[in-house]
This record gives C-alpha cells, sequence and structure tokens, in this order.
C-alpha cells in the first residue's frame, strides 16, 4: 500500500509506464491480431487497476494533499460541519461548472485534445477525499489517471484555472474575458445556492505542482454573471416587444408586445443611441415592471440594457 507522497509519485511513473506500453500494443495489434491484443492487452490493464487502487485509497486517506479544497461561511456552516442539502448541491454544480470549462477548453478553444477512447466526463470527475479541521473544508480531487505524469491532467488543471479565473472576473466586472456564456450559467446556477445568505461565499483553492490561488465566487459575481447572461436583477422583468416609439425628452419609448399590449417604458440615457438604431426592431429588454390599475396601462421602469432579437426568416 501506498503510504507516502514519494510511493504516490513512484506509483503514479508505474502507470505512466504502463499505459504507454499498453498504447503501443494498440498500435500494433488493434488492426492486425485484434484477438491477440485483447489477450496481451489484460496483464497491462491488470496492473493498471491494482496501481490505481492504491492510489485512490491513499489520496482518501486525511493526510494526502488534494489539488482542490472547496470551502464557504455563513450562518449554516458550523465547526466542519454543513447540512448535506447544501453540501449536494455544491459539489453537483461546481462538477457541472467544471465539465463545462473543460467543454469550452476542449471544443471551442482547442487548447487540448481528449486522449483516446476517453470522454470529457471521466477525465473531469473529481473525487471528495479529505476534510479539513476549523471550518466547512472539503478536499477534491480527480481520478488517479488524471493526476501529474498524465497528458490529461492539464486539461483537469486548466479547468479549474478557467473557473478561477472567471470567479475572480465577476468579482472585479472583468467581462471582457468572460466568454464561455456555458460556463457562466453553471456558475449562476452556483451561485444561487448563496442566495438565501445562509452561505455568503464559496472558496476554492487550487494547488498545481507547489503553486496554490484562491478564488472567492460571491453574491456579487453571482449577479454579475446574471446580467452577463441577460438575465434581470431581483424583483426585474424582461419583456420581448417592437420597439416602435422613443421620445428623446423625456426618455421613454413605447413596446408593443403580444402578451401585455403597448407598454411605457422608462430607459437611461446610456442606451439610447442604441435605442435608436433598434427602432421597430424587436427587443427584450430588462426593468420594473408595474401592473396597472383599472384603465391603465403596463409600465417597465429604469430600463438598462435590452437586446435585439433575430427576426425570424
Amino acid at each position: 500500500m501506498i503510504q507516502t507522497p514519494e510511493e504516490y509519485q513512484l506509483a503514479l511513473e508505474r502507470m505512466h509506464a504502463y499505459e504507454l506500453a499498453l498504447e503501443a500494443l494498440r498500435e500494433e495489434l488493434e488492426e492486425q491480431n485484434p484477438a491477440l491484443l485483447a489477450v496481451a492487452a489484460k496483464g497491462y490493464q491488470a496492473r493498471i487497476a491494482s496501481l490505481r487502487d492504491e492510489a485512490f485509497s491513499y489520496l482518501r486517506s486525511p493526510s494526502a494533499k488534494t489539488s482542490v479544497l472547496m470551502s464557504a461561511s455563513g450562518e449554516v456552516v458550523g465547526l466542519g460541519t454543513v447540512p448535506a442539502r447544501y453540501l449536494a448541491g455544491l459539489l453537483e454544480r461546481f462538477q457541472s461548472a467544471v465539465e463545462a470549462a473543460g467543454t469550452w477548453l476542449t471544443e471551442v478553444r482547442k487548447e487540448f485534445e481528449l486522449p483516446r477512447g476517453a470522454s470529457l466526463r471521466n477525465i473531469l470527475r473529481l473525487n471528495a477525499v479529505a476534510a479539513g479541521s476549523g471550518s466547512f473544508t472539503l478536499g477534491l480531487e480527480f481520478e488517479p489517471l488524471q493526476l501529474p505524469l498524465f497528458p490529461s491532467s492539464d486539461l483537469c488543471h486548466a479547468s479549474i484555472t478557467l473557473i478561477l479565473d472567471y470567479f475572480d472576473g465577476l468579482q472585479q466586472e472583468r467581462e471582457d474575458q468572460l466568454s464561455s456564456k456555458l460556463l457562466l450559467r453553471r456558475i449562476e446556477k452556483l451561485a444561487e445556492l448563496l442566495g438565501d445568505k445562509k452561505i455568503r461565499d464559496l472558496r476554492i483553492t487550487h494547488t498545481r505542482r507547489e503553486q496554490s490561488r484562491t478564488a472567492v465566487l460571491t453574491l456579487k459575481g453571482g449577479e454579475r454573471a446574471r446580467e452577463l447572461l441577460g438575465r434581470p436583477h431581483a424583483g426585474e422583468r424582461s419583456i420581448t416587444g417592437r420597439l416602435y416609439e422613443i421620445n428623446l425628452d423625456d426618455d421613454t419609448f413605447t413596446l408593443e408586445t403580444v402578451e401585455h399590449g403597448s407598454i411605457h417604458c422608462t430607459y437611461s440615457e446610456e442606451i439610447e443611441d442604441d435605442l435608436l438604431s433598434a427602432m421597430k426592431k424587436s427587443i427584450m429588454a430588462t426593468g420594473t415592471l408595474v401592473t396597472p390599475q383599472t384603465g391603465q396601462k403596463f409600465r417597465l421602469q429604469g430600463v438598462e440594457d435590452f437586446k435585439v432579437l433575430e427576426e425570424p426568416d
């Protein structure tokens, strides 16, 4: 059994060597003699599986260091505890965010290629392996074969790094660097767990080759993600209709909608030029919807953002 970091590193090197040997065997026999490949591969696969089990057992020990630490603070967080319902949501949504980051890196930016026969979900699968003391802290680690010395480990750690970049970007409002809508949606879902303020923030610490970095997701970051995705703030509504009249004197425009008829809207001067260029087009405007009294029309107040919708062919 693995008991020290040195033994763990040696096990990784051995697994890597067996992986390379197995891949070379596949290249040589896969087409020429698949039956012989099936027999010959069993020995390598058994050795890899055995080393993987030993490595995973070591990683599950409290003394093992993990590459990702998740911690939270708030009313529901006690000394080393957090309610299971919150923990389940945190883990599920953070795992989804990691997979979204990996999708962006492999399919959009094409910075990484998946190993042959591997799926993104399996490569980026996280395990809860250790707990810290003093506050709620959970250690997370990738599957053993995705750890150092294996090419796919770079994708795992790049995915975590990308999430931390987004946490920082949302907190500091650097929206020009946040171009993955899929990842923003996953982070938005993660931030929803902060909405009742029982969890104030979520802190992720990532360690890679003795270098550590920490980023925090707060309620502010979640709200910023909603803005970038075009979601309304709490108490706001997004209304779709055709923009057909603008009054520059009192900063108002009229939106013709299917659901509410004509809606009188007030807007911020900052979007005036954009509104003029969107005249007669279908738009989605976000503001505070005021329900009318009898005989009056709906009003949409404080519109600071809108987007032009694509017209059907």
